[in-house]
């Protein structure tokens, strides 16, 4: 299956969250489920409409970020298969991948970004973003991430560069 890579655009984001939401779920993803945890689910488990819908809302606001560029993986000679639409973008290319790449920004900027759900724990959101960029410190030194281009380690979350 030959894949090109291409820049994304608006057009491609139900398609986007539907290659990350298959990626990163409860049933699969420890993170995803820290983050979304039975016990803040009105029903007791995540509806996969509002995680949608959530996750949709941070995908829009990364491809208008102006800190933020995202790139799609298409398959080129592969049609979707039959139930696969969600993957597909309106003019009929079929996602198989994408990345989030964040430019350089000065420290301590903020990078926009909707607010998480109610259903989501924001304390281990917070968690992980911390973890994240301690991480990126012992690689890369103080500011990391805020004078290279920086590559999301998940679809869903951005670098966030502190002094």
């Amino acid at each position: 299956m030959p894949i090109h890579i291409r820049l994304a655009d608006k057009s491609d984001a139900p398609a986007i969250v539907a290659v990350g939401a298959a990626a990163f779920t409860t049933a699969t993803d420890p993170i995803t489920r820290a983050i979304f945890p039975p016990r803040l689910q009105p029903s007791g488990r995540l509806d996969p409409n509002d995680y949608l819908r959530w996750r949709m809302r941070r995908k829009v606001s990364q491809l208008e970020g102006e800190h933020t560029i995202v790139m799609v993986a298409v398959a080129a000679d592969e049609p979707a298969a039959e139930g696969d639409a969600a993957a597909t973008t309106p003019g009929g290319e079929r996602i198989v991948g994408f990345s989030v790449w964040v430019a350089p920004h000065a420290p301590g900027e903020e990078l926009k970004r909707p607010e998480p759900p109610d259903y989501a724990d924001k304390e281990v959101l917070s968690q992980v973003t911390v973890k994240l960029n301690e991480g990126a410190v012992r690689l890369f030194g103080e500011g990391a991430g805020c004078d290279t281009w920086c590559k999301s380690p998940t679809p869903a979350m951005p670098w966030n560069c502190s002094p």
